[in-house]
């Protein structure tokens, strides 16, 4: 399988995925509506047999994504991880800190809505940032804070004053002892680790499968906020001559 990984290396940013123009060779990239391409050895990657076609796709993209954010971070037994944002990222987010063991898991939302799920996906705890006296419990106890939301009405200092001194915020920063990263998707050596272990520690993506002749329908769930967490398309339109 080819994943969309070849996208943080090209000068079009992201065009294998989109209708662009191909500016090198001409012609229009259709990305997933291709039957076929032609991609580097090094951006084809062997699913493992434990893994589905439907959950392979979301895991090349939110599952490359934030495994390999957590594993550069050395997620283990030692650190206390803090997600925030309970969506697509997020439910892959919590499923590999909980297979990385750590200390504790913690899920951090708007709201109660989805605190059910999120322990279900591997929280230990729940915080709902809109409530304060939460916040002010959680205050400084996280090693890492992984944000997976973003919107203008998100007070990010807030946020942040979750974070341990010395402790690390992927995306944000203060003025204060903790490191700014910043991440987009796994590189190809993170994605064949990423495989690997969601087949051996069972983490998958929760999915929804639609046939692309829905695909308007599938883009108005998502937009909607619907899907949970991802919407996978399956070919069902006849392929012309």
């Amino acid at each position: 399988m080819a994943g969309p990984q070849l996208a943080p290396y090209s000068s079009n940013r992201g065009a294998i995925t989109r209708e662009l123009l191909d500016e090198r060779r001409g012609g229009v990239i259709y990305g997933g509506f291709d039957d076929r391409v032609c991609v580097p050895g090094n951006f084809v990657y062997k699913i493992p047999d434990a893994i589905s076609s439907a959950e392979a796709a979301p895991l090349m993209c939110v599952g490359s994504t934030t495994y390999a954010q957590l594993a550069h971070h050395g997620v283990g037994p030692d650190k206390c991880v803090s997600i925030y944002g309970i969506g697509g990222l997020c439910h892959m987010a919590l499923q590999w800190v909980r297979a990385f063991q750590a200390k504790e898991v913690v899920a951090i939302s708007t709201s109660d809505g989805k605190r059910d799920e999120a322990r279900q996906l591997g929280a230990t705890r729940f915080v709902n940032s809109r409530d304060k006296d939460s916040m002010k419990q959680a205050s400084g106890s996280m090693e890492l804070l992984l944000v997976t939301s973003f919107g203008s009405d998100i007070d990010y200092n807030e946020l942040l004053s979750l974070v341990a001194n010395n402790g690390t915020c992927v995306f944000s920063l203060r003025g204060r002892h903790i490191n700014l990263t910043a991440w987009l998707l796994g590189g190809w050596r993170a994605i064949r680790q990423m495989l690997d272990f969601a087949a051996k520690h069972h983490v998958r993506p929760w999915i929804e499968t639609m046939p692309m002749s829905d695909a308007n329908a599938a883009i108005k769930k998502a937009m909607d906020g619907f899907p949970r967490y991802r919407v996978v398309m399956h070919t069902d339109m006849a392929r012309k001559p």
